[in-house]
């Protein structure tokens, strides 16, 4: 069943007869109709689990940065109102001196109408940018006026955690885990240009991404002088992207781990190591959720959906001499949760 990823402004205001006495006409928009905004409930909230438990449940206001409600009409005392802290049941803006309306914009976190790019997106966290817009007024039998504002989910976002290598009965002598990287991850909402990287010493190439730099260096070693244990990041954190939805298990971005300085047994070449996620497994019911096979694979990446994936505790078996992950394969586990809307009303009087 799909979900609604809305939130509907509804606008009623006092009607204006149809007259030809203009001094009845002024007479009106002094006396000024008023337009009020509430936001009924948690207008715009997301269901996360904590990233190293999985436990579900919390909930949190998508953080409003900046927020900016403007009304178009032929006459209105202030056409502008800013949104300040979260969308909820306290949060109320009015407008006054309004008459005959002509379009409503929502414009929260910079959300624009036109095309995001994955460099100025994929680090707001639960600040998403959000934006809507509608010119179609509906009148009721009471002269009153409502409006729908679809303030569309336009991004997924992934979250992942516990990241270790088991180094008991291991082959290496020496390793370093550079960092990670989402291989394939769209640069431009809509647009079909990835950010990929399967060249050995691939790290390199990642860290100079400006237009998709979905990636977090670790510079740990764990094996050697110095070494460091894992997981990583550490417990109650995980290496978050928010990303532009992605359809069919071939097209969706692959988290892709990179080592350095790698000394093997019996193993000679280059001291560079890869694993990369073959595939995203789901972990729990799948419900409603949309995007999964019958084998409770991830085949699409949802807008609205919070992906928190874990499982990925590595060895010896898979890492490989490409990022390309030939030769390699590894599931991780993910869980799901929808970010959950609830609508809104707004109120002409």
């Amino acid at each position: 069943m799909r979900m609604n990823k809305f939130f509907m402004l509804g606008l009623a205001g006092l009607a204006f007869a149809a007259c030809n006495n203009e001094e009845v006409i002024d007479t009106a928009h002094q006396n000024g109709a008023t337009v009020t905004v509430r936001f009924v409930g948690d207008a715009i909230t997301r269901t996360l689990e904590t990233p190293t438990t999985g436990d579900n449940g919390q909930t949190f206001p998508v953080v409003v940065n900046s927020g900016t409600i403007t009304l178009t009409a032929q006459a209105v005392d202030m056409p502008s109102q800013q949104i300040s802290g979260s969308l909820n049941g306290s949060s109320e803006y009015t407008f006054t001196g309004v008459r005959a309306p002509e379009s409503i914009e929502v414009v929260v976190n910079e959300g624009t109408e036109a095309n995001m790019s994955l460099a100025k997106v994929y680090n707001t966290g639960l600040a998403e940018p959000l934006y809507g817009k509608s010119s179609t007024f509906v009148q009721d039998s009471e002269g009153n006026y409502t409006v729908t504002i679809n303030l569309e989910r336009r991004l997924a976002r992934l979250q992942f955690s516990g990241l270790n290598f088991t180094t008991a009965g291991s082959s290496y002598t020496a390793l370093t885990l550079d960092g990670i990287y989402l291989n394939g991850a769209v640069k431009t909402e809509n647009g079909s240009d990835k950010a990929i990287a399967n060249n050995i010493g691939a790290w390199e190439t990642v860290k100079t991404w400006t237009d998709a730099p979905v990636y977090d260096e670790i510079n740990a070693v764990i094996i050697g002088t110095g070494e460091q244990t894992g997981p990583w990041p550490s417990n109650d954190q995980c290496y978050a992207y928010n990303i532009f939805p992605a359809s069919g298990a071939d097209n969706l971005p692959k988290l892709t781990v990179c080592f350095s300085g790698a000394v093997q047994n019996n193993v000679s070449g280059s001291p560079y190591r890869y694993a990369r996620v073959a595939k995203y497994k789901l972990d729990g019911e799948k419900g409603n959720l949309e995007g999964i096979d019958d084998n409770d694979y991830i085949t699409d990446f949802k807008a609205g959906y919070i992906y928190n994936i874990t499982g990925l505790m590595l060895d010896d078996g898979d890492l490989g001499p490409t990022p390309d992950g030939e030769g390699v394969t590894l599931t991780a586990t993910v869980t799901v949760e929808p970010w959950t809307l609830v609508n809104a009303t707004v109120e002409w009087k």
